[in-house]
């Protein structure tokens, strides 16, 4: 039997020493917020992000009663025992007392991922080597804190190191900043996004984010050469083991694709359907399923989980795919194969699926091939 255990259940976390909690966490991945309970209540922990902003607060109760509260604002970190200030840091100090080990001093220019797979595929296909020529940068580096960018990283731009740091601090407010001789860029900031949704609610049509990225970055969206996905063999070896375990037939099948954490899912009946009318004209399903948030009970399929570089090399064998607007479904645009993509409204915003489809629309990206992909916007 382990010391310490943890168990998870929905939304909550239970955290157990020889069997018994001592502390659970509820959290809401959406706006970055949780709260935690050791013994039974008697400490609190609460925390609070807020979406597209910098702006964090976290307050430490001892039977109800706040003892210490610790606030940022995208410069500082000012932390108060009982109401009164007793520190105050720049928040450049946090990255550079935990990180700047890791990066050798090679490296000038130092590249922040922040953002999710869609947005990273973007940048790295229509974006970086005209962001590289602009910033002059001779020895570039990747940071990224999310594991499946490395996979992306790989696939499109191979020869730039990238390093993984899980825990790197993203909260500085700007698109850059300097510590001693590295400059870092983000990509992208809080501001960025901020402007990218405001841009969706205002209907405008000839805004789109591709173009907000180029803007954001002071770039010209003109004579654009994108990169070329490259095929990790070994993800593709990997990959067709796991087909032939679960008996895919590689020379017939469809992807569904029916998770987002952006857009509002579909009901599962909708899926259940399409499953099962493509399995009755003779065709084998894989459905891709990551949260587990979809109940697919009815339909027969096939699934197992693949990295983001297997998934590709799949998607190359497939007659076609399935998938409600993800960031997944710009990933899988190099394979060319043919699309049905659904546009639904943002879940924790008042953004329609029409300025979803106006803002995010695939078709107006560069170097797309129009009859390949069929976009349906759901209201």
């Amino acid at each position: 039997m382990k010391i310490f255990t943890k168990e998870q259940i929905g939304n909550k976390t239970l955290f157990k020493f020889l069997g018994i909690v001592y502390c659970w966490k509820v959290s809401n991945k959406q706006n970055s917020r949780y709260i935690k309970q050791y013994l039974g209540g008697i400490i609190k922990t609460r925390r609070y992000s807020y979406p597209l902003c910098c702006d964090m607060k976290q307050i430490i109760c001892l039977c109800n009663f706040k003892i210490i509260s610790i606030k940022e604002d995208g410069i500082n970190r000012s932390t108060f025992l009982l109401n009164y200030l007793i520190n105050k840091q720049p928040l450049l100090n946090i990255i550079k007392k935990k990180f700047l080990k890791y990066i050798d001093r090679k490296h000038d220019h130092i590249y922040v991922l922040n953002a999710n797979s869609g947005e990273i595929y973007l940048f790295f296909k229509y974006v970086f080597d005209k962001f590289l020529e602009k910033n002059n940068s001779k020895s570039p580096l990747i940071i990224t804190s999310k594991k499946y960018h490395l996979e992306i990283v790989k696939m499109l731009c191979p020869e730039i190191p990238c390093l993984y740091l899980k825990n790197y601090y993203h909260n500085i407010k700007g698109e850059s900043y300097n510590i001693e001789n590295f400059i870092f860029y983000k990509i992208f900031s809080h501001e960025h996004f901020l402007k990218v949704e405001q841009e969706a609610r205002t209907s405008n049509k000839k805004a789109h984010y591709l173009t907000a990225i180029f803007e954001t970055l002071g770039l010209n969206a003109n004579k654009v050469v994108p990169r070329k996905m490259q095929v990790i063999a070994q993800s593709e070896h990997a990959m067709l083991e796991k087909m032939n375990k679960i008996k895919l037939n590689l020379d017939n099948f469809i992807i569904i694709s029916p998770e987002a954490r952006s857009c509002e899912l579909l009901e599962d009946s909708f899926w259940v359907n399409l499953i099962n009318n493509l399995a009755q004209q003779g065709y084998d399903i894989f459905v891709n399923i990551v949260e587990d948030c979809v109940d697919l009970s009815g339909a027969k399929y096939k699934s197992c989980s693949l990295s983001y570089s297997e998934a590709y090399a799949l998607a190359l064998r497939a007659k076609k795919i399935y998938s409600l607007r993800s960031g997944f479904t710009e990933f899988l645009l190099d394979t060319k194969c043919p699309m049905e993509v659904y546009y639904t409204k943002f879940r924790h915003n008042n953004i329609t699926a029409e300025q979803i489809h106006n803002e995010y629309g695939l078709l107006s990206l560069p170097d797309i091939n129009p009859e390949l992909i069929k976009e349906v916007v759901y209201e």
